[in-house]
């Protein structure tokens, strides 16, 4: 029996540079962009870095016009509200992420202040956290048919976007 091709096609969805927490985070077009992921059959996704902002007062990058009005409440815990915040945002997708490696705000954060960001979106979201640099092979089969991997390297980048190439 024969299928359609759109049964073959895969959809994978990088997604990463969100900003939680930041005040031009355009949050209804993210929480469509989930919807879309998760209606979407044979759509996955992975996650690229910088979920959070995850700049607190003490940080020499904190503005305070540069918040997000819904996260000024939480001022005093900001990174941890904007990390339960994402959780949140991806639990209906979880069962979609094939892995979320950290950017530099999760680096910065996890460095200055022992929050790892990454263990709890692993944790909360049950999900598989690379490192800064993850490889990752993915084997597409079909029946009657040869199994094609695909490989990746995944990086977030660094030098915001300073030097050439670094947006590639």
């Amino acid at each position: 029996k024969f299928r359609k091709k759109e049964e073959y096609r895969a959809k994978i969805i990088p997604f990463g540079d969100i900003h939680i927490g930041a005040a031009g985070v355009n949050k209804s077009y993210l929480k469509k962009t989930i919807d879309w992921i998760e209606e979407t059959p044979n759509t996955w996704a992975i996650g690229m870095g910088d979920y959070c902002d995850c700049i607190d007062i003490k940080d020499k990058r904190f503005d305070i016009k540069a918040i997000d009005k819904s996260f000024i409440k939480d001022l005093d815990n900001i990174s941890l509200a904007q990390i339960e915040y994402m959780v949140d945002l991806l639990e209906p997708i979880r069962d979609k992420i094939l892995v979320m490696i950290p950017g530099n705000h999760e680096d910065k954060l996890r460095t200055r202040y022992s929050i790892d960001v990454m263990k709890v979106l692993g944790k909360d979201l049950k999900i598989k956290v690379g490192g800064f640099e993850t490889y990752m092979r993915l084997k597409f089969s079909r029946d009657q048919f040869h199994a094609t991997p695909v490989n990746f390297w995944l990086h977030h980048g660094w030098f915001a976007g300073r030097k050439i190439g670094a947006k590639v």
